[in-house]
């Protein structure tokens, strides 16, 4: 799957005629309030571990948790 996203990502880079990110689009989102890409990783928060609950009910952040969360949003 990582192969097909690489692919993927240079066929868009190669067509656009754009200047997009060296690193994978999808390792990256588009910030509209500055006008740029940004990295997920660099939007993930610090990892705080909630006092008090079940191991079943912790979601730690990751880049993949807030890029599916911006998908389903």
């Amino acid at each position: 799957m990582s192969d097909d996203r690489d692919k993927f990502s240079e066929v868009v880079r190669t067509v656009s005629g754009m200047l997009l990110p060296s690193s994978s689009l999808y390792d990256n989102y588009f910030d509209m309030e500055n006008m740029a890409f940004v990295l997920w990783d660099r939007k993930v928060p610090e990892y705080v571990p909630p006092a008090n609950r079940k191991f079943n009910q912790i979601l730690v952040p990751t880049s993949d948790t807030l890029r599916y969360s911006w998908l389903l949003s």
